[in-house]
């Protein structure tokens, strides 16, 4: 595995929040809209994870039993497809956010939910959609075949107004492209 657990630490830091999950000897520490496995260190509870990564004051840690049922936290799931990073990243949010090709057609994830991911021995962490019970696609990313992270996309970003700018922008790129080719 390929998770530094002190970028998932500075994560929960910035969000001021932090759920630490225990399923039987596995935990899983939850920030916002993704979790990771909790690697590479004693089992942990509330007051231990403040100690050991010096969590301020005022930061909150739920500890919960049990992982979000919705979600499949499985290495392996025979419905999950692979997911493509575009080529083109649009970013419709104040937020840095990745734009990945889905069976739906994109969704969105937060580029600060990578981070944690470390570049292992083959490569970068790969990409795959999986269906939650209710039937929305979230996101795990695996390294090899073991899951490193479980995300959720981030929702209702694409306006109407910005579709609109994305149109005009798209006939100003069509209209320089036609120009240059006929020099």
């Amino acid at each position: 595995m390929s998770i530094n657990n002190q970028k998932i630490i500075e994560l929960c830091k910035k969000e001021k929040w932090m759920v630490l999950y225990t399923y039987g000897q596995m935990q899983w520490i939850g920030v916002g809209g993704a979790a990771y496995p909790l690697l590479k260190v004693p089992h942990l509870d509330e007051d231990t994870v403040r100690a050991l990564y010096s969590l301020p004051d005022g930061m909150t840690v739920e500890e919960k039993a049990g992982l979000p049922a919705h979600l499949s936290f499985m290495d392996e799931d025979r419905a999950e497809r692979p997911v493509f990073m575009e080529k083109i990243q649009l970013n419709p949010s104040p937020d840095r956010l990745l734009t990945l090709r889905t069976s739906e057609g994109v969704c969105f994830i937060k580029e600060q939910y990578l981070k944690p991911l470390e570049e292992g021995e083959n490569g970068s962490a790969d990409l795959y959609e999986r269906r939650s019970t209710s039937g929305q696609i979230y996101i795990v990313a695996k390294q090899g075949m073991m899951i490193e992270a479980v995300i959720m996309p981030v929702v209702n970003v694409i306006k109407e107004d910005w579709l609109d700018d994305l149109q005009n922008l798209l006939g100003a790129l069509r209209q320089t492209f036609e120009k240059e080719r006929e020099r």
